[in-house]
């Protein structure tokens, strides 16, 4: 059984608007008709003529048409008006809706993916110095795997990765990512890693790059990735105003194979997680030497 047209319009509506497309060129000719009836009619009254009464009947009749016609048309037109307006209204009050439930959403989703994470940082300030480390690398893992659920589906084959800065300053080694292939490390004098520890020094929220097709850092040269879009983050303490160099921590990365996946909402999760890492890394930093 053939399935109706969804986007085909009842038949009363395509009446109406074959009477508005009919009566947009009947009513100017009617109109003229009309005009040179009365002006027929005219003449014809002054010469006396005994077809008079049929003449004025007839113009009578034509001028009422048009009248009728006229009064149609601008009674369809504005119907056809109210009924646009209607469901412009309609379709801006889904949109609104669809924010709120997109927000309500990913309000659960930032509470359920950090809450354990957030928990796992408010103790470490009372643990022993031995235990800090595992529990740095806890909170990482946790961030992370925290990430990936709160972006996929959404963006497809997501990645998230937590960089730790080598004692030297010169070089960033992955200590967490939320699938088994952890990212290679950011080896000292390599011009990918003096782009990053730069971009880390820098101040910056984010290095974005939304297409790496069309697009990519130039320390890149001519190699591929498996993604083709990322974005990156200090982990960092906030970038002090008397001037010093900024205390950094790490990086946290998020990728994705599909070019454009990453909306706004995307980004700023991602730098709430970078924040939270800072202050596990800041409680390490603290108490060990």
């Amino acid at each position: 059984m053939a399935q109706p047209d969804p986007n085909k319009k009842p038949l009363w509506r395509r009446v109406l608007s074959w009477l508005a497309y009919l009566t947009f060129w009947i009513v100017p000719v009617l109109t003229a008709a009309a005009s040179a009836g009365l002006f027929t009619l005219k003449s014809t009254l002054a010469s006396k003529d005994p077809a008079v009464p049929t003449l004025f009947f007839w113009g009578f009749v034509l001028a009422a048409v048009t009248v009728v016609l006229t009064i149609g048309k601008l009674l369809m037109e504005r119907a056809t008006k109210h009924r646009e307006a209607r469901e412009t209204a309609r379709r801006i009050q889904a949109a609104e809706d669809a924010a709120t439930d997109a927000t309500t959403v990913l309000t659960a989703s930032i509470k359920a993916g950090l809450e354990q994470t957030i928990e796992q940082i408010a103790e470490m300030p009372h643990m022993d110095n031995a235990r800090l480390e595992d529990r740095l690398d806890m909170v990482a893992g946790l961030a992370v795997g925290a990430l990936r659920l709160m972006l996929y589906p959404r963006v497809p084959a997501v990645r998230a990765n937590v960089f730790k800065v080598t004692p030297e300053k010169d070089g960033l080694n992955c200590m967490a990512s939320s699938t088994k292939h952890k990212p290679t490390p950011f080896r000292a004098g390599e011009a990918e890693t003096v782009e990053a520890i730069a971009f880390l020094n820098s101040g910056d929220a984010i290095m974005f790059y939304d297409d790496l097709a069309m697009k990519k850092p130039e320390s890149w040269g001519n190699r591929g990735r498996a993604y083709e879009t990322f974005a990156s983050f200090p982990i960092a303490a906030p970038v002090p105003r008397n001037g010093e160099p900024r205390n950094v921590y790490g990086m946290l990365t998020i990728d994705s194979p599909k070019a454009g996946s990453f909306t706004q909402i995307d980004k700023d999760t991602a730098e709430i997680v970078a924040d939270l890492l800072a202050t596990a890394f800041a409680i390490v930093e603290s108490r060990l030497p």
